[in-house]
């Protein structure tokens, strides 16, 4: 009990102070923390914000390793590098901890009856046919048209709109958001180290600022790569004003995730608040629906629908067991989508998305990436502009990160795009900084860690024609990156 007073302090200097947050994780990281701060960083009550420190923390190394790489200083570039690597591996650990908190937090208990389950896996067979047949019962439905139909963005504004949030201006979010999307970027940035800027974090301004803090992000990633290559292209010893500026870029750019990180996880709540608001009291509605669509589906589909029943039956142990979470049972889905109908699981090539006469070829070829599982369950998958794509199990990869390294090469070293300088999106922020810090410096750093992947990255540095990666957000619509994921979990199963 004394201790827990003590340790009371620490706890709240670090909620209250990220200066003393980051350093905490930094003496943690280099092996000089007192016990104390161990057993505060490790807290319940810091297990999100530790995540912010350690990553902050990763940036800096991350640039104290190009600046030792530019200015030759070989022995402090690998204690730099060493650092790094501690530092990734700390906060993978610490993501993964609150990802496990947060699932128990909001276990998903999905549907129970047999009916139910039935419905569930239809749904996933054929989700075309049962979008469809829902829409058209939610028109059907009393109320629904407007009210029920979620949209994909702005969803403050939707919600204030139709009664699911409550409106919340302040002087200081009017400010911000009267601002051009130019003044907007500029503010934004400025926010990351000149000055704090009020509003950002609130309701009517966060999915602004998280769009935002992409672009920014590309700003500080082309001011880098500009000082790198005049850094590398100079025959003299690097200028100190140059190495100076790359790390104030670099400190820059770690504000910048951590800010992204709360600006991501702000947007989701106030997504979700919204969502789970309509979901309550449309919730009746909303059940008749999927009874209505559940039901026109399995009469056009008879035979399939006789083998759900079956398959659904056969798994019963597996879905009534009370501690079964439907929120992380992508796997079990994909068990029972192969029992019915293993040809579903293997997504066939579409049809070319773009069909523009006089196609430029010289142009860089946009191409998303995916990924899905790791190690003897990984799959990756990559969608091209043009409608190429490619799929396949990548077993060799020890962590969801090295998947999507491994999707990345997979796109850059496909035989089909070759001769094309590509522009390669990824959703894994950590996957995009491993693949283009050694575009960037031509030799593969500490991460990956399995040396397959390494090599694989080796290998790809080596394509004729350039390639360049960039983070972008999953699940928002883009049909590239869309139908990569579809195609990464359609190849675990190959």
């Amino acid at each position: 009990m004394v201790g827990a007073v003590v340790l009371e302090p620490l706890v709240e200097s670090m909620l209250s102070d990220f200066d003393v947050l980051a350093a905490a994780c930094r003496a943690e990281i280099e092996g000089t923390a007192s016990p104390e701060v161990i057993a505060v960083l490790h807290s319940p009550a810091l297990c999100w914000v530790r995540t912010h420190g350690l990553h902050y923390v990763q940036t800096l190394f991350e640039g104290e390793m190009h600046v030792c790489r530019l200015s030759g200083r070989d022995s402090r570039r690998r204690e730099a590098a060493s650092a790094y690597q501690r530092a990734e591996t700390l906060r993978l650990a610490a993501l993964s901890r609150w990802r496990a908190e947060l699932a128990d937090r909001h276990r998903n208990s999905g549907p129970r009856t047999f009916e139910e389950m039935c419905a569930w896996l239809m749904k996933l067979l054929l989700p075309e046919d049962y979008s469809r047949e829902f829409g058209s019962a939610m028109i059907v439905a009393d109320g629904c048209p407007d009210r029920g139909r979620l949209p994909s963005h702005d969803w403050y504004a939707w919600g204030v709109e139709h009664g699911w949030s409550t409106p919340r201006s302040t002087p200081e979010t009017d400010r911000v958001m009267a601002l051009g999307e130019s003044a907007f970027v500029d503010t934004v940035r400025r926010s990351l180290t000149v000055e704090y800027i009020a509003g950002f974090d609130e309701p009517p301004v966060v999915e602004r600022w998280w769009r935002a803090l992409s672009r920014v992000e590309l700003l500080i990633r082309e001011d880098m790569r500009s000082i790198r290559g005049r850094l590398r292209r100079s025959a003299r010893r690097a200028p100190e004003h140059q190495l100076t500026r790359l790390r104030e870029l670099y400190e820059e750019f770690a504000v910048l995730r951590v800010h992204r990180s709360v600006a991501l996880r702000v947007y989701n709540e106030l997504r979700d608040a919204v969502a789970t608001a309509v979901k309550q009291a449309e919730a009746g509605i909303v059940s008749d629906c999927h009874t209505v669509a559940a039901a026109a589906v399995a009469r056009a589909h008879p035979e399939m629908y006789r083998q759900v029943r079956e398959v659904v039956a056969a798994h019963r142990k597996v879905w009534e067991d009370e501690d079964f979470d439907f929120a992380t049972a992508s796997d079990f889905a994909q068990e029972l989508i192969t029992a019915v109908a293993p040809e579903r699981a293997v997504a066939e090539d579409p049809l070319p998305l773009y069909e523009v006469p006089g196609y430029c070829t010289d142009d860089p070829l946009e191409v998303a990436v995916d990924a899905s599982g790791y190690g003897s369950a990984g799959g990756y998958g990559w969608m091209a502009a043009d409608g190429r794509t490619g799929s396949g199990r990548c077993t060799w990869g020890i962590s969801s990160t090295e998947s999507e390294v491994i999707a990345i090469c997979e796109a850059a070293s496909a035989p089909q795009l070759a001769g094309r300088t590509l522009h390669i999106l990824s959703d894994c922020v950590a996957a995009v900084d491993a693949v283009d810090s050694a575009l960037t410096t031509g030799v593969v750093g500490n991460y990956p860690v399995s040396e397959a992947v390494r090599d694989q990255l080796r290998t790809v540095l080596g394509r004729t024609e350039p390639f360049t990666v960039q983070w972008g957000a999953s699940r928002t619509g883009h049909r590239l990156h869309d139908r990569a994921h579809c195609l990464a979990r359609s190849g675990r199963l190959r």
